[in-house]
């Protein structure tokens, strides 16, 4: 019942979204979905046939998973474009995010960015539930490192925190931030919490997104 009213929600979101959303704004909330969902090279995706049937096989083996393995193949390597529509409406419909919409049309102009919004809302949802925060921040995180890859001094704080935390430092500063969150939730849930402080006293010089981060590297600025 909860889905098919979750489903329901999101299609007549969309069916206002596409008379008032520019493509612009509609690029900007699909790479937002997508770098919070960890899509490989989000910034190279494109709203043409190609680039969404990855996306849509992709999204099926990682993370909705509506379909057995062994069923997906008419998604991820369709033998034509033409079977692949008809696969990929029965799979919206299977996955009741497919008002309002026509097999004929999924790949127009007007509907692609509706299809993927939808698939993209719904794997999120499996991938997140309830924690909309954990989105918002984990989506602008990665968003904020990947526009500004230079800012040596968020790179160094983050290293800093991994190192204090036991996380391996990479690249993805977003997933280190991601796993060094999961470390300090699980000390604290531990009772291994320090005494409070006022971190407005003592600002940061700069914010990773999320107030519990943010407050654990001012306490190691401290620190050292």
């Amino acid at each position: 019942m909860l889905r098919s009213l979750v489903g329901s929600e999101m299609c007549i979101r969309d069916r206002v979204s596409t008379q008032s959303t520019g493509t612009a704004s509609m690029d900007a909330m699909v790479q937002r979905r997508l770098r919070a969902l960890e899509y490989p090279n989000p910034e190279q995706f494109r709203l043409e046939y190609e680039s969404i049937r990855v996306l849509v096989g992709w999204l099926e083996n990682q993370k909705i998973r509506e379909y057995p393995p062994e069923e997906r193949a008419g998604l991820c390597s369709p033998p034509s474009r033409e079977a692949w529509l008809q696969v990929l409406f029965g799979y919206l419909t299977d996955l009741e995010i497919a008002a309002g919409l026509e097999e004929c049309r999924l790949l127009d102009a007007d509907y692609m960015g509706v299809v993927v919004r939808r698939l993209l809302d719904r794997a999120v949802g499996f991938d997140y539930g309830d924690e909309a925060g954990s989105f918002n921040c984990l989506a602008a995180v990665r968003e904020s490192a990947s526009a500004a890859p230079d800012q040596a001094e968020l790179a160094a704080a983050v290293k800093a925190l991994a190192d204090a935390m036991g996380v391996t430092m990479s690249e993805d500063v977003g997933s280190v931030l991601s796993m060094v969150k999961q470390v300090v939730q699980q000390r604290q849930g531990a009772g291994c919490g320090a005494m409070a402080f006022d971190s407005t006293t003592y600002p940061l010089g700069f914010s990773t997104g999320d107030n519990a981060l943010d407050r654990a590297a001012t306490a190691l600025r401290l620190m050292h």
